[in-house]
């Protein structure tokens, strides 16, 4: 990622607001299961900001009108070398869809942090009624817990600053964390640019992976 202020806000501001919920409290019903909650979400974000966040990559597509022949100028000039690049169109119908796979597709949602904010209360709300209703063991609490941080990671890789809408942006994001059997450790690599040696993902296309559709942040 070359920015990491969209993920780290998403992430950060979902982990503060669950600390914090008093919703999340009173579902929880006994201190220690409200306790095991917190404890196992804290375990699951840190290991995640640990050995995964600097592995997320992410592939950035602008959604295309099939009767649009010149698209947008700020694209050109931002993305398409002032105009004297190339322009890719991606039939999106050849894309096969897998629940296994590490890479996932979806639309990029745009808001301001103050709707954001309230997306991620509205969600909390809807987390401690599944947990008012559902949860009775020990386990359940790791698992919304797990849930929690399944969904703010989706969250924060597809929303973004209502500033940048005019991108009506798609993304490709790979998360190491799906990857289980390591399918994707080959094609790690780096790349010379003007901000120094980064870390990239290079898989060649003749090579593409099946992919999970539809991350909706909105549900």
């Amino acid at each position: 990622m070359n920015d990491l202020e969209e993920l780290q806000f998403g992430m950060n501001e979902g982990a503060n607001e669950l600390h914090k919920s008093e919703a999340i409290r009173l579902a929880c019903g006994a201190p220690e299961n409200h306790r095991k909650l917190l404890q196992s979400f804290d375990y699951l974000f840190n290991d995640f900001d640990s050995k995964h966040v600097l592995n997320t990559y992410i592939l950035c597509f602008s959604e295309h009108a099939p009767e649009d022949n010149d698209g947008l100028l700020s694209m050109w000039r931002g993305y398409g070398n002032s105009g004297s690049g190339a322009a890719l169109v991606i039939d999106t119908s050849k894309i096969n869809e897998n629940s296994e796979s590490p890479l996932i597709v979806g639309k990029v949602h745009y808001a301001s942090k103050v709707e954001r904010k309230k997306w991620i209360s509205e969600k909390l709300i809807s987390l401690a009624e599944v947990i008012s209703a559902h949860a009775k063991v020990e386990d359940d609490f790791f698992n919304a817990a797990w849930a929690w941080m399944h969904r703010l990671k989706s969250f924060a890789l597809f929303t973004k600053h209502h500033g940048f809408h005019e991108e009506r942006e798609w993304r490709v994001v790979y998360m190491s964390d799906k990857d289980r059997e390591q399918s994707f450790k080959k094609y790690f690599s780096h790349l010379a640019t003007n901000r120094g040696i980064e870390p990239k993902l290079k898989e060649g296309l003749h090579n593409s992976q099946p992919v999970v559709l539809g991350a909706d942040v909105k549900r």
